[in-house]
């Protein structure tokens, strides 16, 4: 079962579609009601039958940065056997206005093995997700002063090399009893959800579990991580718990989101934490609105 991890930028926005079967309009889909995937509870915006081609959108209302969108389709509470999952995220990060959802049975796609010979939809909801942080300003401390480990790595939008010399991360002094990186959100915002992609050097995870555990996320208006809100922090997860993505409800408002690491004294000789503290950040994102 999907479920809401962010604010959905479509959420009751203006939609259309090409054809609408029976009172299953296009707004429908952008509603926020998908709890059985079905028609008979009037959950899906589905499109006309008997038809080559099927077009259905979004306005947003004004241009959003998008990192992600997810197309919840219909399935009426029945057990889906497609080689297509009925839930499909496709993360494409882009400056829009309009979301289109189109297919067609033109040309042989109609007669095509596996596919339809009318083209059709059964959009139960379409979840289109901003990243707050993609590409904004950040600092840390400590840092190896390398520019290809900077900061700014954690916010690039890039996540296929999870190394330490790949480029796409930030990577952190060494040796060091605390360690801070945060990225400035230009404005207050409402913050809702964070990703983080730890550093795995694109291997079988274990090696680094130990430098991530016992972070903190701290939501603040200032610079400095004690003037802020502690959302979340890790005092549960074990070596063999954490993992290197995590997705985690880390509510709050505020311009800076701060991740910090300590290993005090009493940290050193705790069972499954490194000795000094490290941020090894391959992407941080934050979901959450404008207000």
């Amino acid at each position: 079962m999907f479920r809401y991890i962010s604010v959905n930028l479509a959420f009751q926005k203006p939609t259309w579609q090409s054809q609408t079967l029976l009172n299953y309009s296009s707004d429908k889909a952008v509603d926020g009601r998908f709890k059985t995937y079905s028609i008979q509870e009037n959950e899906c915006a589905v499109s006309g039958e008997n038809v080559e081609d099927v077009t259905w959108y979004v306005d947003l209302e004004s241009i959003q940065s998008i990192n992600s969108m997810t197309i919840i389709y219909r399935t009426d509470g029945l057990e889906w056997h497609k080689t297509i999952p009925s839930i499909v995220t496709i993360t494409k990060p882009v400056q829009a206005r309009y979301v289109t959802y189109y297919n067609t049975r033109k040309g042989d796609l109609s007669t095509k093995p596996g596919y339809s010979a009318t083209a059709s939809f059964g959009l139960c909801e379409v979840y289109i997700r901003e990243n707050l942080a993609k590409f904004h300003p950040t600092s840390s401390s400590p840092d190896l002063g390398f520019s290809f480990m900077g900061s700014g790595r954690a916010v690039d939008g890039r996540k296929t090399d999870l190394s330490a010399f790949g480029g796409q991360c930030y990577i952190s002094g060494n040796g060091r009893p605390y360690v801070l990186w945060r990225v400035d959100l230009l404005n207050i915002r409402s913050i809702e959800r964070i990703a983080i992609y730890y550093r795995t050097d694109n291997q079988r995870w274990g090696a680094y579990a130990s430098r991530f555990k016992g972070f903190s996320l701290i939501i603040s208006n200032t610079t400095n991580h004690r003037d802020g809100v502690t959302c979340y922090k890790d005092d549960r997860l074990t070596k063999t718990t954490v993992h290197p993505v995590l997705e985690i409800t880390c509510f709050g408002v505020g311009r800076y989101v701060i991740y910090y690491n300590e290993r005090l004294p009493e940290y050193g000789s705790r069972l499954g934490y490194s000795q000094h503290a490290f941020a090894e950040l391959c992407e941080v994102e934050v979901y959450g609105k404008h207000i």
